[in-house]
């Protein structure tokens, strides 16, 4: 359980920071490779999210997690290596791995609304770049199991909210 506590820690300390970051300014024309040009991207509150990969729900926001507590957000079960996708147009924030989380990603949408995307094994973003929804971001890890986890946070304000209530039906 300790571990768990621990990865959590840094998870939230991790998350925060990227919060913290201030958006870059686009009037300074940085190109970024793969990026998405600006002015086809609008950061605006989700209205809507896409399922990041193909896979069923295996743990629900709010639903218990091992070891205690309640899961923040969605876990979703990938086909191995599969490909990620962004759920919502944003900024990225923050790419890196987290100890027991995997590689994750942390974009920013406007009003305060962040989209964590943890468990990818490697990613095709970098800080400061634009995504576009369903634009890929990343892939799931290819361990020796036919499936592995996803997890999708959506952060109002710094707190964790339920995913659902912007998630469309169809899946990636």
């Amino acid at each position: 359980r300790l571990p768990a506590v621990q990865s959590e820690a840094l998870f939230e300390r991790d998350s925060l920071a990227a919060e913290a970051l201030p958006v870059p300014d686009p009037s300074v024309g940085l190109r970024l490779r793969g990026a998405v040009p600006s002015e086809t991207v609008t950061l605006t509150p989700p209205t809507r999210l896409v399922y990041p990969v193909s896979g069923t729900v295996l743990r629900r926001f709010g639903e218990p997690i091992a070891g205690g507590g309640r899961s923040n957000g969605l876990t979703l079960a990938a086909p191995r290596g599969a490909r990620a996708v962004s759920p919502a147009a944003g900024l990225v924030q923050y790419v890196g791995p987290v100890k027991g989380w995997g590689v994750i990603v942390i974009l920013r949408l406007a009003g305060g609304y962040h989209l964590v995307l943890a468990g990818l094994e490697r990613t095709s973003v970098t800080v400061g770049q634009s995504v576009a929804e369903g634009q890929p971001v990343g892939w799931a890890t290819e361990g020796r199991n036919s499936t592995s986890e996803l997890y999708l946070e959506v952060r109002e304000q710094g707190s964790p909210v339920d995913p659902s209530r912007w998630l469309s039906r169809s899946r990636g």
